[in-house]
């Protein structure tokens, strides 16, 4: 067997080694720590909560109320017009036409005629046609009120016959042999337009039964 002198610079071991007791190893210090169990995150509070909550709230709010606000503002389709007969664009009047009484269109238009008589706006008087009478009402206990349009004829300052529209308002009395002739002077009032229209000249003979309007 060889002798082995330690080489210089190297101390010689000292003393038996040191083994650990059932030939097991410490682990290594230092090197490799320990896994550790993870602490638990602490749970957050009912005030943050709260918070979180109402904010939830708050958007979900806003969301709808922007939905809404847009749905608004969005111009939907127009509904399509719903077809009209021609039959219903015709309003029903209130007024019902008929042929009036021949006594009452007679003296209608027989106060009218008086009453342009009176207004002295024809030198020379042609005729007078009524085209329409409407009953306006009573007039008081004495007759009925009559409104009357038409046509009269007649001479202003010149010689010439023209033709002119004319208004007139008069009461037909209910018992017209009671009543005084200055009645129908109180009772008829008479519009004649300024400018002739192109119509033939009128006299009373060709006067036509009228038609007359009476109100509901």
């Amino acid at each position: 067997m060889s002798d082995f002198s330690p080489t210089p610079g190297y101390p010689a071991p000292q003393g038996s080694p040191q083994f650990p007791q059932g030939s097991v190893y410490p682990p290594p210090q230092g090197q490799y720590p320990s896994p550790q169990t993870p602490n638990p995150l602490p749970a957050p509070s009912k005030g943050k909560m709260k918070l979180i909550v109402w904010i939830s709230v708050v958007v979900a709010l806003l969301a709808v109320a922007a939905f809404f606000a847009w749905r608004a503002l969005t111009p939907g389709a127009s509904p399509s017009p719903t077809p009209v007969s021609p039959s219903s664009n015709a309003t029903a009047s209130s007024d019902t036409e008929e042929k009036v009484d021949d006594f009452i269109g007679q003296s209608v238009v027989t106060n009218c005629r008086i009453g342009v008589l009176n207004t002295s706006r024809f030198p020379k008087f042609e005729g007078i046609r009524a085209l329409t009478i409407k009953e306006i009402g009573r007039y008081g206990d004495v007759g009925t009120q009559y409104m009357m349009t038409g046509i009269v004829s007649g001479s202003s300052e010149s010689n010439a016959i023209e033709t002119y529209r004319m208004t007139c308002t008069t009461v037909v009395a209910d018992e017209p042999a009671k009543v005084e002739l200055g009645f129908v002077f109180d009772t008829t009032s008479v519009e004649i337009e300024p400018k002739p229209v192109s119509t033939p000249a009128v006299s009373d003979s060709s006067t036509p039964t009228p038609v007359v309007k009476k109100t509901p």
